[in-house]
């Protein structure tokens, strides 16, 4: 079963492979802007911060999502597997 990638949801699905496109993708699915912040910056009431972790060289190329959560830990969750925090 495959999961839903960035650009499904409005066929929008441009190439994957640079995070400006997996943005745009993003921002056009849910018809949202997504707002760039530096890591140090205060958010906005229930936001978080999000960081795309881009492999775009060799046989295997991907993309990840992690999210900085309220305790400024870093969360991570690849396919089926069990959530993975780590420290700033």
């Amino acid at each position: 079963m495959l999961k839903i990638q960035p650009g499904d949801i409005s066929n929008s699905n441009i190439n994957n492979l640079t995070c400006n496109n997996i943005i745009k993708n993003i921002e056009s699915d849910y018809n949202i802007k997504l707002i760039p912040v530096r890591l140090n910056e205060p958010l906005l009431c229930n936001h978080y911060r999000i960081a795309i972790v881009l492999d775009n060289e060799g046989e295997y190329r991907d993309y990840h999502f992690y999210r900085q959560d309220m305790d400024n830990r870093w969360s991570h969750k690849q396919g089926k597997g069990k959530i993975k925090r780590y420290e700033s």
